[in-house]
């Protein structure tokens, strides 16, 4: 089921998650003869060959020579599983209500995924962590080179008021991300894709977005630098399109005026040369 999960479409994943689920449900688990014959009857239907890259069939004797140029478009078949190391992690979704304690928690920071935890989409999960390591260590150096106290709350409170926003931002778009790429509404599908695809042709905004998904501190000036930019040159654009606008229905409106007027005999005659 790994193997034919980077391989067969989604709805025909679907079906075999619904046989699995049904089978055990009626106390007689399918058989792995069974699931084979069922995702090999899946990927005759989509017209994957056998020897095939795209094919989830396990060879144990393969052919030896030149791989397919295809090979690098999928991870390597998966052969078998290491008795007991299977294991399941829940997804989660959260974000403490504050990253610095008071009163008995006082003393005491939260960071990493001890403040928030958000869906594996594209490791944002351990860039947040490394913002908050970078932010809480600059707070300490600072109350050092001041003479604070480490552990107090004025201490602390610049660490919460930098990263307590930018992580519950990051989360957010996170968290809309994954709605969107888990619906199965065609409206959506198709918005989706048409996004990704103009995403792709706006090499500007594609440079800020990742960027900002590099947490790289230093990159944070180039990155509003990069949006600056986009929405200048939108705005010289949209200005220099309403300037020539006018001055195109000007030229077409009057060469139909012209035409019009030659049609009636009454516009200018053109001179023989």
């Amino acid at each position: 089921m790994i193997n034919a999960a980077f391989r067969l479409p989604t709805f025909s994943l679907k079906y075999l998650y619904d046989r699995i689920l049904e089978a055990q449900a009626s106390g007689s688990p399918i058989t792995l003869e069974q699931l084979q014959e069922e995702i090999q009857f899946r990927e005759k239907a989509h017209s994957i060959e056998p020897l095939s890259t795209y094919s989830s069939l396990v060879r144990r004797d393969a052919p030896v020579g030149i791989s397919s140029p295809d090979s690098q478009d999928l991870p390597p078949l998966v052969t078998s599983l290491q008795p007991g190391t299977p294991a399941s992690f829940p997804l989660r979704f959260n974000h403490a209500e504050a990253y610095i304690g008071e009163g008995k928690g006082s003393r005491t920071v939260l960071v990493g995924d001890a403040a928030h935890t958000v869906h594996p989409l594209a490791g944002q999960g351990l860039n947040m962590g490394l913002s908050d390591v970078e932010c809480l260590a600059r707070c300490l150096e600072n109350a050092v080179l001041r003479g604070g106290d480490i552990g107090s709350y004025t201490a602390l409170l610049p660490y919460t008021q930098e990263r307590y926003l930018a992580n519950h931002v990051l989360m957010a778009a996170v968290d809309k991300l994954h709605k969107v790429y888990t619906t199965e509404a065609e409206p959506i599908v198709w918005a989706r894709s048409v996004g990704v695809e103009v995403l792709n042709e706006l090499d500007s905004i594609k440079a800020a977005i990742m960027m900002s998904a590099g947490a790289d501190v230093k990159q944070q000036g180039a990155t509003w630098n990069v949006a600056a930019d986009v929405v200048r040159n939108t705005s010289i654009a949209v200005g220099t399109l309403s300037e020539m606008v006018p001055a195109l229905s000007r030229a077409v409106l009057g060469g139909i005026g012209n035409l019009v007027a030659q049609a009636s005999g009454k516009g200018p005659k053109s001179k023989a040369t």
